[in-house]
């Protein structure tokens, strides 16, 4: 379920009106969001988690895309129709949250008891149960979502989470700087590239969330200048680099394309075409992949011309 949701946001990232002039399109995103609805479990009238019953659990992440996946279309189609979803799955997300800022990461679907395995780092999931809170806050503008959110980052800012290199600490750090102007919670997103820029510029081979990272990154950079405010950390930030590398993951990405030429020599050409794959993995196909290259470069389009004139 939690690349199911992850699709949905590709799809509704990569949705354009004048491509789908009788909704055929938009019709079955709702069809996706209509079958993601069936695994939301209730656990009292307004918390609900997203259930994985492959592996029998609920999981942080869970939540988080799906919360992700239903504000991008609400926003893209201004159509509340799903909002209440979000909502109640966002309060389950607001229950597995600690004091501190931390995050229970998995529940059992039975009683609602902690799975988490002790020494074990889920840090994708954090990060995508903040960028729902700050998504969803966006929409509602309800307080509880966006305290919830600023306490996570603190917490990734005190436990010095940007060591981790995670895209979804890019689009954390992004998405709750749009309404919070916090020096420590800029360099975070700041750090969180930095500290991974020569492996990237190393890197030969294509990597789905490199250039979300990057772009999730120019977005709170550009802010920051926008804004004219102080960040100490952007006077050694590698602004020349930064740049160099977001072309670089651009031009590699494609990389990972399945242009006709190339599926053309797979079993089946017609499945295959115009998706992305991994190619130190069999050629492998996963609809996740897919979808972090869809909103990298729909990202990437619409900074384009900011791009240009980085410095």
């Amino acid at each position: 379920m939690i690349r199911h949701a992850g699709s949905i946001w590709g799809l509704v990232e990569g949705y354009q009106k004048e491509n789908d002039p009788n909704g055929l399109k938009r019709r079955k995103i709702e069809k996706a969001l209509d079958y993601l609805t069936r695994y939301i479990q209730k656990k009292e009238d307004t918390v609900s988690y997203l259930l994985n019953e492959t592996k029998n659990s609920i999981s942080l992440g869970g939540n988080g895309l799906a919360v992700v996946a239903i504000c991008e279309y609400t926003e893209k189609f201004h159509d509340t129709k799903y909002l209440d979803f979000a909502k109640h799955l966002a309060n389950g997300i607001l229950d597995m949250q600690e004091e501190t800022g931390k995050f229970v990461n998995l529940l059992s679907p039975k009683d609602y008891s902690v799975q988490d395995v002790e020494g074990k780092h889920y840090k994708y999931y954090c990060g995508e149960a903040t960028l729902a809170l700050g998504k969803l806050y966006g929409i509602t503008k309800d307080s509880n979502y966006l305290e919830a959110a600023k306490k996570s980052l603190q917490y990734f800012v005190d436990t010095n989470y940007a060591i981790h290199s995670d895209h979804w600490t890019s689009y954390a750090a992004n998405e709750i700087t749009k309404y919070v102007d916090d020096e420590s919670f800029y360099e975070l997103g700041l750090r969180n590239v930095a500290n991974n820029m020569n492996n990237m510029l190393r890197k030969k081979a294509t990597s789905h969330t490199d250039l979300e990272m990057l772009m999730q990154c120019f977005e709170l950079y550009d802010r920051i200048l926008e804004r004219n405010l102080t960040v100490s950390y952007l006077q050694t930030f590698p602004v020349d680099t930064f740049k160099t590398l977001i072309q670089n993951r651009v031009e590699k990405q494609f990389n990972s394309y399945l242009y006709p030429e190339i599926a053309m020599y797979l079993t089946n050409p017609s499945g295959y075409c115009d998706t992305f794959f991994i190619r130190t993995d069999g050629f492998r196909i996963r609809i996740d992949d897919i979808q972090h290259s869809i909103v990298g470069y729909s990202y990437y389009v619409k900074n384009l011309e900011k791009i240009k004139t980085l410095q």
